[in-house]
């Protein structure tokens, strides 16, 4: 089902996928929504914040989905994954449910204030569908990527990609207020959980400037900002993973930039080097052009075939 990885329609879907994958004020429902991802992201697979709030919002026509229990939370991720498929249900087969509510078609914009305040688009409208006219599919699309950790390895989903935070590293404004608008997802495991690469590539950059495993606020002066960073350029997708707070000399001896790396490969460990305030990994996703992605909407979280020592 779907279509072969590298060809020009997945290429253009994942074009068209990575425009959803940004929502405004989502440090509003982080909380509760890290909450369904450490219950049921490997084993379901990813429903997107966007998703899960949009419908929460249309389906109990509320204006604050966090005035609603947690069972609703957990009932909406649910229904929008296809648990055979392991990704979200295809946007027209939502639209088809939504638009049988008694109260959608009724005249009267069925989106809550909050909705509309914060510039939330509504999945099924014209406008929408044309714009994302390669989306608004019954059909599923592969994965091409897989998880940099295994399952059994992750303590816990930290931060969200562009998740606006409250992490003080004691910057300046300007440096304090960059780290805050998260670039990538923040993945908890204990120190020296092996790190796979998510994709068949080539080895862009190998950066460990810091030889001491240890927290952004317990360096000496002057502090490394950078920490232990590999870069893999995807063959696929030509998209650039970044993998951050690598354990100190953990690369292994093929992490040599020009190399070729396969999927599921072992690149290194996780630490807490550079900016970090314990061991996690930080998974980064963007597109070669600089644009940032959200890299758990291409990642396969049941597919754990491709992983080796």
């Amino acid at each position: 089902m779907g279509f072969s990885i590298g060809s020009e329609t997945v290429v253009n879907n994942n074009t068209e996928l990575r425009k959803q994958s940004y929502l405004e004020n989502n440090n509003l429902y982080a909380e509760k929504y890290r909450s369904l991802l450490n219950k049921y992201l490997f084993d379901y697979g990813y429903v997107s914040m966007e998703r899960v709030i949009w419908y929460l919002q249309v389906t109990n026509n509320v204006d604050d989905p966090n005035t609603l229990p947690t069972e609703k939370w957990e009932d909406a991720y649910i229904k929008n994954i296809d648990q055979e498929e392991k990704q979200m249900y295809p946007t027209k087969d939502m639209c088809q449910k939504i638009n049988n509510l008694p109260f959608y078609n009724t005249g009267v914009n069925p989106y809550p204030p909050l909705y509309n305040k914060m510039n939330f688009v509504d999945l099924c409208s014209e406008s929408y569908v044309e714009e994302h006219n390669l989306i608004y599919t019954t059909m599923y699309y592969r994965h091409p990527y897989v998880s940099p950790l295994k399952k059994e390895t992750v303590t816990g989903i930290t931060s969200m990609v562009n998740e606006k935070r409250n992490v003080d590293l004691g910057l300046s404004d300007s440096a304090q207020a960059n780290v805050n608008f998260h670039s990538g997802w923040d993945m908890s495991a204990p120190a020296q959980t092996n790190v796979y690469s998510i994709c068949d590539g080539t080895i862009k950059a190998v950066t460990f400037t810091q030889s001491e495993n240890i927290p952004f606020s317990q360096q000496k002066e002057p502090k490394n900002s950078t920490g232990n960073i590999i870069k893999i350029q995807c063959d696929s997708t030509n998209d650039i993973v970044t993998y951050a707070h690598l354990y100190p000399n953990s690369a292994t001896t093929k992490m040599i930039v020009g190399n070729s790396v396969s999927k599921g490969q072992k690149i290194a460990t996780v630490g807490t080097t550079g900016q970090s305030t314990g061991n996690h990994l930080h998974l980064g996703l963007n597109t070669d052009t600089g644009i940032r992605l959200d890299a758990f909407y291409f990642i396969d979280f049941s597919d754990t075939s491709y992983y080796t020592e």
